[in-house]
């Protein structure tokens, strides 16, 4: 969904969706006893680039923890993986 700032202050913009988003994060305000409803992006691509991100991490994550050490890996090789992954 595309929003617009209707209102930017030291703290909180304002969309026009009626909602406000934090100013140094971009998280929507969690009104009292409700979550947040999300998060801004600056741009489409900013956000999609994210999801990709998300997304391959998620797929990795399952698949490491539905199956056992694949044969021939190493000590070594997953120190290495946890190193490149900044583990």
């Amino acid at each position: 969904m595309v929003v617009t700032v209707t209102k930017v202050g030291r703290i909180w913009a304002e969309l026009n969706i009626r909602e406000r988003i934090s100013v140094e994060n971009l998280v929507a305000d969690g009104k009292p006893n409700r979550s947040s409803s999300g998060r801004c992006y600056l741009s489409k691509e900013i956000h999609d680039a994210e999801l990709e991100i998300s997304e391959a991490w998620n797929d990795l994550r399952n698949k490491i923890k539905h199956h056992n050490v694949p044969a021939g890996v190493t000590v070594i090789d997953i120190e290495a993986a946890k190193k490149l992954l900044r583990l």
